[in-house]
């Protein structure tokens, strides 16, 4: 799946889509501290479609930034910031 956000949070989103796939990482929940724009979390839903996944922020602009890459993505089904 193809969406506009960084490489470099993309790139650590796959990263750590590949450790849980090798740790046997199942359906469940997938909490995202500190996610900035949305990258890694967006990373890890489009890894795991049956997860739901949350990503939190401090920081209300970038909450909105990611929210709407998530939208953009198509994941605001299992995905909420």
């Amino acid at each position: 799946m193809l969406h506009p956000l960084p490489r470099e949070g993309r790139r650590i989103g796959k990263l750590f889509a590949n450790l849980l796939s090798k740790m046997g990482f199942g359906r469940s929940l997938i909490l995202n501290a500190e996610n900035d724009a949305g990258e890694v979390p967006i990373e890890l839903a489009c890894a795991f479609p049956g997860t739901e996944v949350l990503g939190l922020d401090l920081s209300d602009p970038l909450l909105e930034l990611a929210q709407s890459s998530t939208e953009k993505a198509g994941l605001s089904d299992h995905l909420s910031m």
